[in-house]
């Protein structure tokens, strides 16, 4: 194994714990600000993911069905990315260069396909925002 691959692994290894301590942070801001807010983003982001894993639990139904495999890797990262993106806008350039970046190394290290890692974060964001918008919601009701 050369040591490009061996860097590569670890890079790979360190994104999704780096992603999700960068989400604990913000949802730690959020709740410093207003605890309601911190709560609701932290829940959104918990579903999200759950999200994410059920559809992981239907890979044999869906994606194997096509001959793929469902990158839990990918929508995991694209899931919180989506999470932060909601909730940090400012961050939005070095999210998606980090996300993009990763999606690129889990296609060149052959972890998966490039349609499998684009259908996985596709999944990722379809069922992520609809729990931050609808956490919204509850969160501009709760202020009026």
């Amino acid at each position: 194994m050369s040591s490009l691959h061996i860097a590569g692994d670890a890079v790979a290894d360190a994104v999704n714990p780096a992603l999700t301590i960068a989400m604990l942070v913000v949802a730690a801001q959020q709740f410093r600000r207003r605890a309601f807010d911190g709560v609701m983003c932290l829940l959104a982001a918990a579903m999200g993911l759950a999200c994410i894993y059920a559809i992981g639990a239907l890979d044999h139904a869906l994606w194997q069905r096509l001959g793929m495999d469902y990158s839990t890797h990918a929508a995991y990262a694209t899931s919180l990315i989506a999470s932060m993106l909601v909730w940090r806008r400012r961050w939005m350039s070095v999210l998606i260069a980090a996300g993009l970046g990763y999606l690129v190394l889990i296609v060149v290290m052959g972890y998966h396909g490039v349609i499998e890692v684009i259908t996985a974060s596709l999944a990722a964001v379809i069922v992520t925002f609809p729990w931050h918008v609808l956490v919204r919601r509850v969160r501009a009701r709760s202020s009026s």
